[in-house]
């Protein structure tokens, strides 16, 4: 599916969403598939004017139906 090499592929976490990690030079069109693949967002808070930080990410409370 890329059209790069990617190395060093790992997780970190940020704001309570897990993130792959990786290294390579990226397309354009690798950097579009992969935006494409996010299946969570991380929520940001603005602090102090001009600074984002990661808003923890907590399971809805009681249980859902599907």
């Amino acid at each position: 599916m890329l059209d790069s090499a990617i190395s060093d592929a790992g997780e970190a976490s940020m704001g309570g969403v897990p993130y792959v990690t990786f290294r390579g030079d990226l397309s354009d069109r690798d950097v579009a598939h992969l935006s494409n693949l996010s299946a969570a967002y991380a929520l940001f808070c603005l602090q102090g004017g001009d600074l984002l930080r990661p808003v923890t990410l907590r399971p809805w409370p009681g249980t859902t139906t599907t």
